[in-house]
């Protein structure tokens, strides 16, 4: 006996049992098959929450039910999230986006130590607003700086994140913030890349000797015409173990290290990777280490003593600009490790700004060692230009036994009306004496 079989919204259909379950399993399978994968397993944060009031990844309000799990797809798509009462915690990825924040301790709390494991992507700003934040001594709110501080008499705590690669600020209108810091905390990127500005805009502020290590891929800041700003200071440090790190090559980079950061590419004594700084790149450093070979095509700016541990190139295009305050206080690079060497292109600029109307005092010579070290030796093919130096004052560069080195000996100063750019004229006796070598090493001064 045939049966007759119904369908909810249809009249007339017949088909036979078997035949019907047949269809049905083929085409649940081809619906599962056409999904994406992380259509399963998806979970979402639906607790809400706010700054002063968090709500809690253990035992806040998730959809479906339950904490996530190491297979779950998380989404914390709005409201605020604390790792408050975790000690451990993995998930496959982990998406912060439309105002979504994540962060490791309130000001409330005191709390043991967190570890999160992201096994694939973490993304926080995806396509809007996202933030994470891993600062020991408080909550900060999306900017350096805008940290509400915990109880001193709280335990000090380190909180560790683990992650396959990380991107900060995914597409074009998003924005994504993360700051780690203030007890040594600990960013591991262990099989692909991070990418802060990956054509949104993305900050990522590490102190208190937070480190961010990528183990096996790159580091790219402002990348696919995104925007990209890095700061790493008080301790911190950023590196890339086995690749480069390329600061606005394709988009646009700003990087700030300074009281005691330190910006690595490579391993060993003698990093050998590269830190590129592109065309649309801006290093700034204050007292901080760059390690590895640096390439500038854009623009530095070592405002006090800095330290590269490797070499220094400048490309066509390049600005390296030295700031001098005093004749004590000056920016200045320090370049060790192995080749040591400085090669300044021609095309490139180097611009010494004698800032806050300081000049060197009449009737005595001052010497400024902008580069030292450079046991490699130091090839020069630059323009040189200064800004605030009085017209009538004379000077003479040494670029010997590891040093650009710039001696002023001032005149009668006139006053100035502005910044001075003058085509060099003298130093024919030096000129003279470096005539009978096939190629001079003194560079093209402008003042």
């Amino acid at each position: 006996m045939k049966t007759k079989l119904l369908v909810q919204g249809e009249t007339g259909c017949q088909c036979k049992p078997k035949l019907f379950r047949k269809l049905w399993c083929v085409s649940v399978l081809a619906l599962a098959m056409a999904l994406p994968v992380s259509a399963f397993c998806q979970t979402t944060w639906a607790g809400g929450g706010t700054q002063n009031s968090p709500g809690s990844w253990l035992n806040g309000t998730w959809s479906p039910s339950g904490p996530p799990s190491a297979s779950s797809n998380v989404t914390i798509g709005s409201g605020y999230v604390t790792l408050d009462t975790i000690s451990t915690a993995t998930v496959s990825s982990l998406t912060l986006d439309n105002n979504g924040t994540l962060f490791a301790q309130p000001a409330a709390y005191n709390i043991g130590s967190n570890s999160l494991t992201v096994t694939n992507t973490l993304t926080v700003g995806d396509a809007s607003s996202g933030q994470l934040s891993l600062v020991t001594n408080g909550y900060c709110d999306n900017a350096p700086g805008s940290c509400y501080p915990v109880n001193p008499l709280y335990t000090p705590v380190t909180n560790t994140l683990t992650s396959g690669s990380g991107v900060i600020g995914n597409s074009l209108g998003s924005t994504g913030y993360v700051s780690i810091g203030g007890n040594g905390e600990v960013w591991t990127i262990n099989s692909g890349n991070l990418e802060v500005g990956n054509a949104g805009a993305g900050l990522l502020t590490l102190g208190g000797g937070a480190t961010v290590n990528v183990t096996n891929g790159s580091i790219c800041v402002g990348c696919s015409g995104g925007s990209g700003t890095v700061v790493v200071t008080g301790g911190g440090s950023l590196g890339s173990a086995s690749s480069s790190i390329n600061i606005g090559v394709n988009g646009t980079g700003n990087v700030t290290v300074s009281n005691g950061g330190v910006l690595s590419s490579g391993t060993g004594p003698t990093p050998a990777g590269t830190i590129m700084i592109g065309t649309g790149g801006i290093v700034t450093a204050d007292g901080g280490t760059l390690e590895g070979a640096v390439v500038n095509n854009g623009s530095l700016d070592p405002s006090t003593a800095i330290t590269i541990e490797g070499s220094y190139a400048q490309g066509p295009g390049g600005i390296l600009t030295f700031d001098v305050l005093s004749a004590g206080q000056y920016g200045s690079i320090d370049v060790t490790g192995n080749p040591a060497t400085v090669t300044l292109d021609s095309g490139s600029t180097i611009d010494i700004d004698f800032l806050n109307g300081y000049t060197p005092p009449n009737g005595y010579q001052t010497t400024f060692n902008f580069f030292t070290g450079a046991s490699g030796g130091i090839t020069n093919d630059a323009t040189v230009l200064f800004t605030g130096l009085p017209l009538g004052d004379t000077f003479g560069v040494n670029l010997t036994n590891g040093k650009f080195e710039l001696t002023i000996n001032p005149g009668d100063p006139v006053p100035e009306s502005g910044t001075w750019v003058l085509l060099l004229t003298a130093l024919i006796a030096m000129a003279a004496f470096a005539g009978c070598r096939k190629r001079s090493i003194l560079p093209n001064l402008v003042i």
